[in-house]
């Protein structure tokens, strides 16, 4: 699984991953390995970051990011807002994530 995912990244101009959240009674041999898919994306040539979770994860995507540039996240979840919160951050310029009262 985890080579066929990391070349559905061949056209990205690069990759920002997340090692997802696992529960007690997910069985290690259902996760995905994350390591593994960076390290594919990575031999394709395709600059690949992995990062454990959104807050983790959204000060370098932010960083990396320019005017013009396309950003696609998914999840299965709500994953700590990133959706939300990196827009805010990338309208505000501050490069600092304004935190909900």
């Amino acid at each position: 699984f985890e080579e066929e995912y990391g070349r559905a990244f061949d056209q990205a101009a690069c990759a920002f991953l997340s090692t997802p959240p696992q529960k007690d009674s997910d069985p290690d041999a259902d996760l995905m390995d994350t390591g593994a898919v960076v390290r594919t994306i990575s031999e394709r040539g395709v600059p690949a970051h992995l990062h454990n979770g959104a807050d983790a994860l959204i000060g370098p995507l932010s960083e990396e990011l320019r005017p013009g540039d396309v950003a696609l996240v998914m999840s299965n979840g709500g994953f700590g807002n990133l959706h939300e919160r990196l827009l805010e951050r990338l309208a505000d310029g501050s490069g600092e994530t304004q935190e909900a009262a």
